[in-house]
């Protein structure tokens, strides 16, 4: 189903009609971590407003431990590990 998912929201992208965000998300769930990540530069480039969920969103997971992911929280200015903050912030308010 995922795999299904990343050709619908590529095509929804190539017409306007979503953010790369959402395809690299999808791509990041089905494991194509390589893929997701360039998607997220695609999303950086563009200055797509959900791009800073990357350090917590869990669908990236996998992505995390591609080379370059760190680079990209960097440029965002967030933390290399800010992933691990990221969820506790957002349930507890800002990590202290």
């Amino acid at each position: 189903m995922a795999e299904v998912m990343v050709g619908v929201e590529t095509a929804y992208y190539q017409r306007g009609e979503a953010l790369a965000f959402d395809v690299a998300r999808h791509h990041a769930m089905t494991g194509y971590a390589g893929d997701a990540l360039g998607w997220l530069r695609i999303s950086f480039n563009r200055h797509e407003p959900y791009l800073i969920a990357i350090g917590f969103d869990p669908a990236f997971r996998p992505t995390r431990e591609e080379p370059g992911f760190d680079e990209l929280l960097a440029e965002l200015g967030l933390p290399p590990g800010s992933q691990d903050r990221g969820v506790r912030a957002m349930v507890r308010g800002p990590v202290r």
